[in-house]
C-alpha cells in the first residue's frame, strides 16, 4: 500500500501505478530503464500540462485586464463578448466606457 501512496503522491495515475506494480511484481523480467522510461513519460506529460496551464493563465489575464469590472450592465461585458466570439480582448480594444476603474 505504501508503494501505491508514494506513486500517487508524485503524480502517477492509477493506470500508471498499475503498470509500475506489474513491474514491481516481476522485477526480474524488467530493466531499470523500463522504470525510468515511465518516469520520463510522466515528466513529459507534466511539462505538457504546465504549458497548457500557462496558456490558460495568459488568456485569463488578457480577459481580466480587458474588463473594467465595474457596475455597468453585463450586456457590455468584454469578457462575455470575447467568450461568445471565441476571441481574446486586449485592453486597447476595449470599449471606452469600459476602462478599468482606478483602485
Amino acid at each position: 500500500m505504501a508503494f501505491i501512496l508514494r506513486a500517487k503522491s508524485v503524480g502517477f495515475s492509477l493506470l500508471q501505478i498499475h503498470e509500475l506494480l506489474q513491474i514491481e511484481d516481476n522485477k526480474s523480467q524488467w530493466q531499470c530503464s523500463d522504470v525510468k522510461d515511465k518516469v520520463q513519460q510522466k515528466l513529459k506529460e507534466i511539462a505538457r500540462q504546465l504549458a497548457e496551464l500557462r496558456q490558460f493563465q495568459q488568456a485569463l489575464q488578457q480577459l481580466d485586464q480587458a474588463c473594467c469590472g465595474g457596475s455597468i450592465s453585463a450586456t457590455e461585458c468584454s469578457i462575455l463578448t470575447a467568450l461568445e466570439q471565441g476571441s481574446t480582448v486586449k485592453p486597447e480594444q476595449h470599449h471606452p466606457h469600459h476602462q478599468k476603474e482606478p483602485g
